[in-house]
């Protein structure tokens, strides 16, 4: 039997390898999205534009998870999430045509933003207002033949606003701790690029190319203690290749995280199952050689 947060208990409702019945509600909901945009060209290098969006995600159900600590029913059901999103920004074409520089600018504004809240071995939708603000800068370039540049950046201040740290249980008196959160998976500076160089050499393509991405810290749990917290990161990659001169013939050495940076992907805080923290990460670094023939037709 699972509490209703006030104490009293839900008949039909056990939790269990096999969760089953007691709570039934419909839900009919008209909602509806738009977009409205203004483009702007002074010329045919470049363009400007600013707009307006109105996205909408349905309301839906929290399950009663097998294993995890018992919903409320009043955190049953949540309702949709409206985002009103404001962008501007350009696209340029400088330079004789070797070079794109883009830019945006953008404020979304979360009414009753769908927040996944992870406890104990399981988790529940909450809804929380929120906001972000960010903005993205991207410069490609190819000054001479055969070698190509490319910068990209990106900056997000977001904030998911009233987050309770957990839900009442049956039984529970004392009131949640409530706090801003910053919105999980959500670094606050991103930044990318590529240098690539081909040329002409035994009778085909040759070519190197090295990248890199740079992540800030971000969490991975909505509450944001700092064990739920993955460190900044700075991937490279490299690359050397040869094609032949008709493409069917590819061969090329890779190398991937060469630094051996421990880059997190996924995260879960089990601690009030086992007081430990489950994660994933990256690849380690690695190295290979592949070959590739195309047959013709």
């Amino acid at each position: 039997m699972v509490g209703d947060g006030a104490g009293g208990l839900i008949p039909g409702v056990i939790i269990g390898p096999t969760p089953t019945g007691g709570y039934s509600q419909n839900t009919n909901d008209d909602l509806w999205a738009g977009t409205a945009q203004i483009n702007w060209k002074p010329n045919d290098d470049w363009l400007i534009y600013g707009g307006v969006r109105r996205g909408v995600k349905a309301g839906s159900f929290n399950a009663q998870l097998a294993g995890g600590l018992p919903v409320p029913v009043s955190d049953i059901p949540y309702d949709e999430e409206v985002l009103w999103a404001y962008e501007g920004g350009f696209k340029s074409t400088l330079f004789d045509g070797t070079t794109r520089i883009n830019g945006t600018a953008y404020y979304y504004d979360y009414q009753d933003y769908q927040a996944f809240l992870f406890t104990g071995v399981g988790g529940v939708v909450i809804n929380a207002d929120a906001e972000t603000y960010g903005a993205e800068l991207e410069i490609q370039t190819s000054p001479i033949e055969g070698l190509d540049l490319l910068l990209s950046g990106s900056y997000v201040d977001a904030e998911v606003q009233d987050v309770p740290f957990r839900l009442n249980y049956a039984g529970q008196t004392s009131q949640p701790i409530v706090d801003d959160v910053e919105p999980v998976y959500t670094p606050e500076y991103q930044l990318a690029g590529i240098a690539r160089y081909e040329f002409p050499l035994f009778g085909g393509y040759a070519r190197g190319q090295v990248d890199f991405s740079y992540s800030d810290s971000f969490y991975y749990n909505l509450r944001n203690f700092d064990a739920d917290e993955f460190d900044s990161y700075t991937l490279w990659n490299g690359l050397v290749g040869w094609t032949t001169e008709d493409g069917a013939w590819d061969v090329a050495l890779e190398f991937r995280n060469m630094t051996d940076e421990d880059a997190g992907v996924q995260g879960f805080d089990l601690a009030t199952l086992c007081g430990c923290n489950e994660v994933s990460y990256r690849a380690p670094r690695w190295w290979g050689l592949r070959a590739k023939y195309a047959f013709g037709e």
